[in-house]
């Protein structure tokens, strides 16, 4: 499975992402792991101020595109 992690630390900067061949479940930790290292800084004062957002995204080969999955 065609799987990107998407990351933005501070809104409205470029995001991070990895492309990878994984499962879901993987994809999740690695997204899970950047929530958790975001969640230290705010909690150390990192930065000033925090407006993150991240996902998870599917490539769709019947439309040519990326589309977001849904996580629970």
């Amino acid at each position: 499975m065609r799987l990107k992690v998407w990351y933005i630390p501070q809104v409205p900067m470029k995001a991070f992402e990895v492309e990878r061949e994984t499962t879901l479940a993987e994809a999740r930790a690695a997204l899970d792991l950047l929530i958790d290292f975001s969640t230290f800084e705010f909690e150390n004062r990192v930065k000033p101020d925090y407006a993150d957002a991240g996902g998870i995204a599917e490539w769709d080969e019947d439309e040519h595109a990326w589309r977001d999955v849904e996580c629970d």
